[in-house]
């Protein structure tokens, strides 16, 4: 009797243990994140080829959710061998009134942020998702890498008026000249 005892509840103890072990597989399977976004919006990166973290934060984005990869553009600019995007960099840093001493460097709408670690992922996924639903979102990035565009077309448009009036006087004088020389 004994034995049948002891065969039950072994048999009862092993049964409980399935069912809390089953219990737990189905928490951590049914505790998907879901993430709404009302707004896709953009994430730059500034990152340097080679650099260690910045691969670790470009690992962690891509291994987000679609919910939340649904939320967000990741423009990536490389700092380390390209001076037009390092010189982004500089001009974003000093928007934002901070100095940059390494990567990864990112920007979410109208704030930045240094470094990466996993332990953050949390803060990082929380900014993505506020800025895709803020109604008054703003890309600084892009704002100021269109004010470049806008003064190297503002310089251009400078040296060539410049060009053209020196031509002009050229012209001028040469007309000049000439006509001197005849009588």
């Amino acid at each position: 009797m004994k034995k049948v005892i002891s065969f039950l509840f072994a048999v009862l103890l092993l049964f409980s243990f399935t069912i809390n072990v089953d219990a737990k597989k189905k928490a951590k399977t049914t505790k998907k994140e879901t993430v709404s976004c009302a707004n896709k919006i953009n994430l730059h990166l500034f990152w340097g080829n080679g650099c260690p973290h910045c691969e670790e934060m470009m690992e962690y984005l891509d291994g987000l959710s679609d919910d939340y990869k649904a939320c967000f553009n990741l423009v990536k600019h490389e700092v380390w061998y390209d001076k037009t995007e390092k010189a982004l960099m500089q001009k974003v840093a000093t928007y934002f009134n901070k100095s940059v001493g390494g990567v990864p460097y990112y920007v979410i709408g109208e704030k930045s942020y240094s470094g990466f670690a996993t332990s953050g992922g949390d803060e990082l996924k929380a900014a993505i998702v506020k800025a895709a639903n803020d109604e008054n979102y703003k890309d600084v990035v892009t704002e100021l890498s269109n004010s470049n565009d806008k003064e190297d077309d503002k310089t251009a448009d400078s040296v060539i008026t410049v060009i053209i009036i020196l031509v002009a006087v050229a012209g001028v004088i040469v007309l000049a000249k000439t006509s001197m020389s005849k009588k």
